[in-house]
């Protein structure tokens, strides 16, 4: 296996295992992005104002600008290396992913840029874009069946008489038709 020498922060010298994609060990990653973003929801409360209670982590994604060279003038390799980038397209089944950050696990290929020209040689320059799945766990549960409740006889309910409706004009302030209008910032109540 070919290793990277990486530098830390302290100055001390790892060894790293050269970065991976499934069974693709690349020669090089010339770039790497990681993404870790989050949602936070909104609610709009009474007031008109939004709050927010908690946050939801996305899916991490990963995006890596790599090479493989062509060893000796032989082109094979890089060809062999782009098409098991197209298998792992066409096969939609999550892979592992070594960065020189992170290892990856359940990762899809979201997207795949091979750009062709002669200032790469020969070599497979690539940029592949990836995303974490994360898998929801699903149980089958069996319930025993539920014997259906009998109706009762419905009976006709007694007809309720309606109070006697009395109409009369009363003269009332301006303060008095807004506290009839808005009862919860008043105390007042109506003449009867």
């Amino acid at each position: 296996m070919s290793i990277y020498i990486v530098r830390t922060k302290n100055g001390a010298v790892v060894e790293s295992a050269r970065p991976k994609i499934d069974s693709l060990t690349l020669d090089a990653s010339i770039s790497e992005n990681h993404n870790y973003s989050s949602m936070v929801p909104e609610f709009t409360v009474e007031t008109g104002s939004t709050i927010s209670d908690n946050v939801v982590n996305l899916p991490a994604e990963l995006e890596i600008r790599g090479t493989v060279s062509v060893l000796g003038g032989d082109p094979s390799r890089a060809d062999d290396a782009f098409k098991t980038l197209l298998d792992i397209r066409d096969n939609r089944e999550p892979i592992t992913v070594v960065t020189t950050a992170k290892t990856y696990s359940n990762m899809m290929l979201k997207k795949l840029n091979v750009p062709r020209d002669k200032s790469n040689n020969g070599a497979l320059v690539f940029t592949a874009s990836f995303k974490e799945v994360i898998f929801a766990d699903a149980s089958v549960v069996t319930v025993d069946k539920i014997k259906p409740v009998q109706k009762a006889e419905k009976k006709a309910a007694p007809k309720k008489e309606e109070p006697e409706q009395i109409t009369e004009d009363i003269l009332l302030t301006d303060e008095q038709v807004f506290a009839i209008n808005n009862p919860i910032t008043s105390n007042f109540r109506p003449p009867s």
